[in-house]
């Protein structure tokens, strides 16, 4: 069994016993026997607190670790010079841009079916000229909040399918919620290169993890404006490269 998953197993398992312990000492107050109740309840709080608090431990430690691998691994252009650049929430991309040399790197993890970074994990650097950049759309919920296309003609050619002839947006995102919805579960930035092996790069502005004690964003919150405030400074920036990079574009 992978590491890992035992250690999954191990905490899972010692969640339920903490249940069964806790429902036992609400039984013995019940019962009237107090003693007994704090005597189960203390050991229980105090196994948990310890618990929450090597959890938080590792997630500094792992956040940490990550931090140091993409600091460390630069662009093959020795020149390049970020005057721009941000760090995905979840750790599993970052993207920086080179005003000057109108560059731009975009790190990802080696296996594109990475869903969780961990710590020493492999990445990789992918270095692109602003003309390479075909297409950007930044999504709340997976759901379109603007979609901005190269009107290049390799643009149009390998986009052609994958974008709605209605409103502009990625064809397959998701729909508005019938309701409006109070909190938000993520806030993305997709984006289309001119590259065969990695045409899509996904930069997770905010992402809600139900484990760790995360509490909800709520639309309403100076949270919520932070987050969407650097998703649309990333939007525009990339929209402006785009249209900077046409005019760089052989067909532009």
């Amino acid at each position: 069994m992978a590491k890992g998953s035992e250690g999954t197993q191990n905490e899972g398992v010692g969640c339920i016993a903490s249940i069964l312990f806790l429902i036992v000492s609400i039984l013995a107050f019940i019962k009237g026997y107090t003693s007994v109740g704090w005597l189960i309840l203390i050991p229980i709080l105090l196994l948990n607190l310890i618990s929450f608090l090597r959890y938080s431990k590792g997630l500094k430690r792992n956040k940490e670790g990550l931090m140091k691998q993409l600091d460390d691994l630069k662009p093959e252009t020795s020149s390049f010079r970020a005057t721009q650049e941000f760090t995905s929430s979840n750790f599993l991309t970052k993207i920086a841009v080179d005003e000057e040399k109108e560059r731009i790197c975009i790190w990802g993890p080696q296996d594109r079916s990475t869903s969780k970074a961990l710590a020493g994990m492999p990445y990789t650097a992918f270095e692109y000229d602003y003309s390479d950049i075909l297409a950007v759309e930044m999504s709340e919920d997976g759901v379109s909040l603007g979609t901005k296309v190269s009107e290049t003609e390799t643009a149009r050619n390998l986009l052609d399918g994958f974008i709605s002839p209605v409103d502009g947006t990625f064809i397959g995102g998701s729909r508005p919620a019938d309701q409006p919805k109070k909190h938000v579960d993520s806030l993305d930035l997709t984006i289309v290169v001119n590259h065969q092996a990695r045409p899509l790069h996904f930069i997770n502005f905010y992402k809600y993890v139900a484990e760790g004690g995360q509490a909800k964003l709520k639309k309403d919150s100076a949270e919520y404006k932070k987050h969407m405030n650097a998703l649309r400074h990333w939007y525009m920036l990339m929209s402006f490269i785009i249209e900077k990079g046409e005019g760089n574009a052989p067909d532009g």
